[in-house]
């Protein structure tokens, strides 16, 4: 594992901010930047549509990143994420999920159990495949890491190494934040599918965990 690669700057990285408009600027919304991708169609006139301000879109983000094979949030939910009036039952959300790593070998997703109300609640892993083969491992990795009190240095310096670090998404914990787990679709959709050299170095060097 890369011990440079912290947290504040996965954080950077995962969220793609990019250069915002400063105040004071015109509110001209900037050019998307696909990269290498492809850029969904009507994706880029829906996003500006719905963003209340350029300052709030930094170019990276100006586009949803298009794909032959794995559905993207408005392939299945017939609206770009964050679309006035549109929100996402947990039904909805899972579904979406559950077809994204059905149709990619970048995503898993598992049930974690039920919720008081009786909610599924579900893990999502977005990662490079040969990560996600290694999850088992990883996660026990992580456990015995956890517990300093029960590992000797030596030991605790090799499985640093060679252990892929986690980055745990948790959206929904208030009844009133309905925002994050809208964006956890797309932002899962865009890992999985994004070739930019950021969001494969993520892939890469991370194992994403999401929890809408």
């Amino acid at each position: 594992m890369e011990r440079g690669l912290g947290s504040a700057l996965v954080f950077a990285v995962l969220t793609l901010l990019g250069t915002a408009v400063r105040a004071g600027e015109p509110n001209v919304f900037p050019d998307p930047d696909p990269g290498p991708d492809v850029i969904e169609s009507g994706s880029v006139d829906s996003i500006r549509a719905f963003t209340t301000g350029a300052a709030h879109l930094p170019a990276s983000v100006a586009y949803v990143p298009d794909s032959d094979s794995v559905p993207s949030p408005a392939d299945v939910l017939g609206h770009v994420v964050g679309a006035p009036d549109r929100l996402s039952d947990v039904e909805s959300i899972h579904g979406y999920f559950r077809r994204l790593a059905a149709a990619s070998d970048r995503v898993t997703v598992e049930s974690l159990g039920f919720s008081e109300e009786g909610r599924e609640m579900i893990l999502v892993r977005v990662s490079a495949p040969e990560n996600l083969a290694r999850s088992d491992s990883l996660d026990g990795a992580m456990t015995r890491l956890a517990d300093p009190r029960v590992l000797e240095p030596a030991e605790a310096g090799r499985l640093i190494d060679e252990t892929v670090p986690s980055y745990y998404l948790l959206g929904g914990l208030h009844s009133t934040e309905t925002g994050s787990p809208e964006m956890l679709m797309e932002l899962a959709y865009r890992l999985a599918v994004s070739e930019r050299p950021e969001i494969v170095e993520i892939r890469n060097s991370l194992v994403v965990l999401i929890t809408p």
